[in-house]
């Protein structure tokens, strides 16, 4: 049974494999998100000081890029 003079250490959740198939696919989607979603902000900054200033260069480049995260976020929610 169980006890508390036990002189080895218990082993950590991430060392077996079987854990790590589990969880490994979600953390690589959450930074994925999390990256895609920084540079798509800092896009989105710089198009807003872009057309205050009256420069609207940059808007056939971020309206695809903004819609194709949407569909990648709302899929990946979905499954």
């Amino acid at each position: 049974m169980f006890s508390s003079n036990c002189s080895e250490p218990e082993a950590q959740i991430i060392a077996y494999k079987t854990q790590q198939y589990k969880l490994l696919p979600g953390l690589a989607m959450a930074y994925a998100t999390k990256f895609t979603f920084d540079c798509v902000w800092r896009s989105f900054e710089e198009m807003q000081k872009k057309a205050a200033a009256g420069d609207f260069s940059m808007l056939p480049e971020v309206s695809p890029l903004k819609s194709s995260d949407m569909n990648v976020v709302c899929l990946t929610n979905f499954f």
